[in-house]
């Protein structure tokens, strides 16, 4: 860790009803407050994933960006990896690693966003076997990764860092864990600022709902970059009316039903290289507007003006292992059980056609894990569905007006479910990132308990997703 950071252990039962079952140690880090005299407290924070090590992000760049120095002088903070998380003890390790990438399904002649209802049972024909893998090769951990864990893990780290009341900075997946703590345990806190939101009581309720809304933000994300795009032609491949572009390729390569559709792999290609250019990282979203641009010019050849680039192969594991394997079995835990039969697929499956044919049948995808889940090892404690406002104290909530990962229809959403009367939202992209504004309303409600009487704006934010 950096200068000042101060690293342990914590002790969390396995089965929080259970202690005798044994313990696991997470991973804590503190950097003490700057003016210990003036101290009042901790402010813990967790970065999301599901997955997401605390201790990495703060060993980086970090979580010392998310505060003013006002709030250093005057808060530890306190980062950890969540149980199964990376330098936690143990580490669930499900499988070995897979390639991801652009090109990754290259000669995969499965669809990654199915475009017809054969495409779709063609995938839903055979059974996914995460969870067998999973229980495999860590089946005595994986009942006991759900929120509702975490929310327990949480507990016991505030009470170990001595602070009555919690005072917590929750990004996207930790925005659930969050919620839930605060709906769980509402006499325990102090403060709770929420950053990127997670809809958690749509995910827990109505995951197929959760689905559609995310593929909906995916593409208005996108879209936002698209027209961004043609603002900044120097940096974007695509630009030239580049949401029309992308429209003339997703119709054309879309439809799989005319005499001679376009191969199931070169629209693989164009659905990934879509949600690259909602990536968050400017180096992969210029490549994804080359991959866009290149795809352009194959499929309609006189528009070709050199303004692509060569399609590339290279394969990349974007994240550890580690963090997708605690994101899939977090996320299967936390959701109800899901039917095995293909009828209420196909019905989301149309849904998802109509309101968003790029990226919707792609999120139906990434359930069908959850489907197949083994019912011997689905979550140990029950699951939380709500109530959601049950804290009567102030709750900040921020968002990124077009954020990469988590919608602001989501934190809007959140909002209202919290019993809320208003949230922060920052203009531009990102997904969590601080900006001076954010900073300010941080401090402003960690010292003083101020929020939003309504929409508060940042006009702070990131506006040139291809920069940097």
């Amino acid at each position: 860790m950096g200068k000042g950071w101060k690293c342990g252990t914590l002790d969390t039962p396995l089965d929080h009803r259970n202690p005798q079952k044994g313990t696991l140690k997470l991973a804590v880090a503190k950097l003490p407050a700057t003016e210990p005299s003036q101290r009042i407290g901790s402010l813990i924070t967790n970065p999301g994933g599901p997955g997401g090590s605390g201790i990495e992000l703060a060993n980086s760049w970090g979580w010392p960006t998310n505060v003013t120095k006002e709030v250093r002088r005057r808060f530890d903070l306190v980062a950890y990896d969540p149980r199964g998380v990376a330098n936690s003890i143990p580490e669930l390790s499900c499988s070995k690693p897979t390639p991801r990438g652009l090109d990754a399904q290259e000669d995969d002649d499965e669809s990654n966003s199915p475009r017809t209802q054969s495409e779709l049972l063609d995938q839903l024909k055979d059974k996914d076997d995460t969870g067998d893998q999973c229980v495999k090769n860590a089946g005595w951990l994986v009942p006991y990764m759900t929120t509702v864990d975490n929310v327990h893990d949480l507990d016991r780290l505030r009470q170990a860092v001595g602070d009555s009341k919690l005072s917590y900075l929750g990004v996207s997946y930790g925005t659930t864990i969050g919620s839930v703590y605060a709906n769980m345990h509402p006499d325990r806190v102090r403060s709770l600022i929420l950053h990127s939101v997670v809809d958690a009581k749509t995910q827990m309720n109505d995951p197929g709902a959760y689905s559609l809304s995310e593929a909906v933000g995916i593409e208005t994300a996108v879209r936002a970059a698209l027209r961004a795009c043609d603002r900044d032609p120097e940096n974007c491949a695509f630009h030239g009316n580049a949401e029309k572009k992308f429209d003339r390729l997703a119709q054309y390569l879309g439809d799989a039903h005319k005499p001679a559709p376009a191969p199931v792999r070169t629209w693989n290609r164009f659905v990934d290289a879509a949600e690259e250019m909602d990536s968050g990282s400017p180096k992969q979203t210029r490549e994804a507007a080359k991959h866009l641009q290149s795809l352009y010019e194959q499929t309609f050849p006189a528009t070709k003006n050199g303004a692509g680039g060569a399609v590339g192969t290279e394969e990349t594991d974007r994240q550890r292992r580690n963090e997708d394997d605690v994101l899939e079995t977090t996320d299967c835990l936390d959701l109800p059980r899901l039917p095995k039969e293909n009828g209420p697929w196909l019905t989301r499956f149309a849904r998802a056609r109509a309101e968003s044919p790029v990226f919707g049948p792609a999120e139906i995808l990434t359930d069908i894990a959850c489907r197949d889940w083994p019912d011997d090892h689905r979550a140990a404690l029950p699951r939380y569905t709500g109530p959601w406002n049950k804290l009567k104290s102030p709750v900040l909530v921020m968002n990124h007006e077009w954020d990469w990962h988590t919608s602001l229809k989501w934190a809007q959403n959140m909002t209202t479910a919290l019993d809320q009367p208003g949230m922060v939202v920052i203009n531009g992209f990102g997904h969590g990132d601080p900006t001076e504004c954010s900073r300010r309303w941080t401090e402003n409600y960690l010292l003083h308990g101020k929020v939003p009487t309504n929409v508060a704006k940042c006009n702070d934010g990131y506006t040139r997703p291809f920069r940097g």
